[in-house]
């Protein structure tokens, strides 16, 4: 089984991006123990709205909707609410990718 990982990084070293205002999203591909890079999403649509409308992340989680989670230097706790609504989990870890990643895919391998 595979599944999909967004990574908020401003130079596709470390996580340091904030959810609501991140440029650009790292799309990773796991399978198994592995994982790969496979693509980036450029943010154009960065969440404006007011802080009190309904919908202002919908546009970011539309970005990442085939994801099953993303991992970002900051959330705030009404985002994390609206991504896990839409059953991708969000973690804030600041740290390089390739560190991040080989926790969490250990971490899901677990849970099978």
């Amino acid at each position: 089984m595979s599944y999909r990982i967004a990574v908020g990084s401003s130079d596709g070293v470390y996580i340091d991006e904030h959810f609501a205002t991140a440029l650009q999203f790292l799309i990773y591909e796991v399978k198994g123990d592995n994982y790969e890079f496979i693509e980036k999403r450029n943010n154009e649509e960065l969440c404006e709205c007011s802080r009190y409308h309904e919908n202002r992340f919908a546009p970011l989680v539309e970005k990442i909707k085939d994801c099953r989670a993303i991992l970002v230097g900051k959330i705030g706790p009404g985002a994390a609410a609206v991504l896990q609504e839409n059953g991708i989990d969000s973690y804030n870890i600041s740290e390089s990718i390739d560190v991040a990643l080989d926790k969490l895919v250990k971490y899901y391998g677990k849970l099978k």
